[in-house]
């Protein structure tokens, strides 16, 4: 009976090899499966690839991004059912700065496209120009007066770290980092020192969650390009030196900057930049609403300053440790800060100029 019904099923051709049967029925589940994973779903998994060739810090920030922006609101979607309609609605709702949290969701959803674990073919992260960077916007380049004011109201154990920032231009958790033999100091015969460098390599990360060790870790360079030697200005050699006469013990493996509670702590990056906060309040700084003055304003200083004394294109890439091309190109010419900085100058140089004209013509009027 059984043969005879098959016989029939192909001479009517609708009959199907029960092994093919099955397969196809094992690829409709798999591609059932791909369709109805969520956007929250894709997060996890994205995060777990992401947490294998990522830094424990920069995963970290990932993370907080996709669960505090993006999972929230377009979590329950299907994959495939995103649009961009849904992308564009969840950018112009974003209350924080848009350019990262945009930049990680496009990430996502391209690495959804490119992985053989969802049925998403293309993907709606398109807005023209979301990914620019804002953060140029926000950056706020402080005067030399303002350096040096800086400076006279920081204590005397932070003064190097300062240093650091505004000359050296290292990065935060790079100038953290630092142990007594990354500094290379150089004397002539009397003592007298006639160089200071800086070996960068190495930077600070946060410790993994659930790590034993709630403080900072040692952790590779941001890239390659990070890895570098940074020669200071003569006019910071004394900082340096008393710094390490002063403040750091005899000993080629001690921390630059140590926990105030450990010394064979890393100083955290956060309480760093409380204290930092603090010392530009008490220098009396003015921030222009809109800008922001952290640590990191100090790397955008150096690197002006560094520009604007005429460094080619390679010399600001191998001293600020950038592989970007792009963001040295900024510091190849005055940004926007600067030019307003100048065009002040020039009209106080103007109306100086203006005052003694009046002043000579007064002297004449009362001559004659």
């Amino acid at each position: 009976m059984a043969l005879a019904r098959i016989e029939s099923d192909i001479a009517r051709g609708v009959w199907v090899d029960p092994s093919k049967a099955a397969l196809q029925t094992e690829q409709r589940r798999e591609q059932d499966a791909k369709e109805a994973i969520t956007v929250a779903q894709w997060a996890e998994i994205y995060l777990r690839m992401k947490e294998r060739e990522s830094k424990t810090s920069t995963h970290r920030t990932i993370s907080a991004r996709v669960h505090n922006h993006i999972v929230p609101v377009l979590g329950n979607k299907r994959l495939i059912d995103v649009t961009r309609a849904d992308i564009e609605q969840w950018y112009d709702g974003l209350t924080v700065k848009r350019e990262a949290p945009y930049q990680t969701v496009r990430a996502m959803f391209l690495a959804a496209v490119e992985s053989d674990r969802t049925a998403l073919v293309t993907s709606p992260v398109k807005i023209k120009g979301a990914g620019k960077s804002e953060q140029r916007e926000c950056r706020y380049l402080a005067s030399d007066d303002e350096i040096q004011r800086l400076m006279e109201f920081t204590p005397e154990s932070m003064q190097a770290f300062i240093c650091l920032g505004y000359d050296g231009g290292l990065r935060v958790n790079e100038a953290l980092a630092l142990r007594r033999k990354d500094v290379a100091i150089t004397r002539d015969n009397h003592g007298k020192v006639t160089d200071v460098r800086i070996r960068v390599e190495r930077t600070l990360t946060r410790a993994a969650t659930g790590s034993e060790n709630t403080g900072s870790i040692e952790g590779t360079t941001k890239s390659e390009a990070g890895k570098r030697t940074v020669i200071l200005m003569p006019s910071s050699w004394p900082v340096m030196t008393d710094h390490l006469d002063n403040f750091v013990a005899n000993d080629p493996e001690a921390i630059l900057f140590p926990s105030k509670s450990d010394p064979n702590r890393y100083w955290r990056d956060d309480r760093a930049s409380i204290e930092f906060k603090a010392i530009a309040a008490s220098a009396g700084i003015q921030v222009p609403k809109g800008k922001e003055f952290t640590y990191h304003a100090l790397r955008h200083y150096s690197a002006t300053k560094y520009g604007l004394a005429g460094a080619p294109l390679a010399a600001l890439m191998a001293r600020y440790g950038w592989s970007d091309v792009k963001s040295a190109m900024r510091y190849q010419h005055a940004d926007m800060d600067m030019q307003e900085l100048f065009v002040s100058r020039m009209q106080t140089q103007r109306n100086d100029t203006e005052l003694a004209n009046v002043v000579s013509i007064d002297s004449k009027r009362k001559v004659n």
